[in-house]
């Protein structure tokens, strides 16, 4: 670190794949950023150790040394993990400030508030958009919140941020709306090729995708590789839009339809096809074959 380094420490939980690739960003801007791997896997400790971050023991410590934590995990665990940090802070008259980046639902929300108001602390709504791989490039940071103001000055230069009037929630509610459409558009991708796939002209139809629709098509190409290593979530994240939806008395046929749809093919995407060798994702038509037909050529309902 330089003698123009930022005098300031930056905890993340966890290096996933968004959270090593925000950690190399701000390791390459001169901050010093720290995590833990205790409990976790081998990949988030290969992650963090390739972005430069620096492992420290535990979760506390993350806390204790840290000026600012960063959440970034499977939305499932997202209220364990700001409970803790609430627990572990309620009794620092100078603790750190915390920024939930996770794809959160409305419940969600509601839920850390209330665990935060408890502890008297305050919190920073956040999402990222954009795609780990890509975050310096196209990625948005949105904020929401007292603390948004602190937090973009932080990241002022390292990724696109924007602040969003309103209660708590806003960042996750604009991230959610914007991830059922792409989701929504991954699924309508998936059932119209596997519909040419079936029918014999696949290779046809991909081609003249590509050639109608060439604005679509790279989105695609970044976006439902993804789905090989986290379908899970991607299917999460779907559950939380259409409860969402449902509660706002909003539609949400195409994202139930969305969330089926992966839902059945979950466990292909997962299992296949195998990496190439060179560590690069398979490409779209790959994908598309790696699908098992429907069991008697009927989706299951729920």
């Amino acid at each position: 670190m330089n003698s123009t380094a930022p005098k300031i420490t930056i905890g993340i939980l966890y290096c996933g794949d968004l959270g090593a690739a925000l950690g190399g960003l701000l390791r390459k801007h001169h901050y010093r950023v720290v995590t833990t791997c205790a409990k976790r896997s081998s990949a988030t400790l290969h992650r963090a150790r390739l972005a430069g971050v620096e492992l420290i023991n535990s979760f506390s410590e993350v806390v204790g040394q840290s000026d600012l934590v960063i959440s970034l995990v499977d939305p499932v665990a997202a209220i364990s993990v700001a409970e803790e940090f609430a627990r572990l802070s309620a009794a620092e008259t100078e603790g750190c400030l915390f920024v939930d980046g996770n794809s959160l639902g409305l419940r969600e929300v509601e839920r850390i508030n209330h665990v935060f108001a408890e502890a008297r602390l305050k919190w920073c709504d956040a999402a990222f958009h954009g795609g780990a791989r890509r975050l310096s490039e196209i990625g948005v940071m949105y904020l929401c919140g007292e603390t948004a103001v602190r937090i973009e000055k932080l990241f002022n230069g390292l990724i696109k941020t924007r602040i969003l009037p309103g209660e708590l929630g806003m960042a996750s509610s604009l991230k959610q709306t914007l991830a059922g459409f792409s989701k929504g558009l991954s699924g309508l991708f998936v059932e119209s090729s596997l519909v040419a796939r079936d029918q014999g002209v696949l290779d046809a139809f991909m081609e003249e995708f590509r050639n109608f629709y060439p604005e679509i098509y790279p989105v695609l190409e970044r976006m439902l590789p993804t789905y090989r290593e986290h379908v899970g979530r991607r299917i999460t994240e779907l559950k939380n839009i259409e409860l969402s939806a449902r509660e706002n008395r909003s539609g949400y046929q195409m994202i139930h339809a969305a969330r089926l749809l992966f839902e059945e093919y979950g466990a292909d995407l997962t299992s296949n096809p195998a990496e190439k060798p060179t560590g690069e994702r398979p490409d779209l038509l790959e994908l598309i074959k790696c699908l098992h037909p429907s069991k008697d050529g009927k989706r299951k309902k729920q």
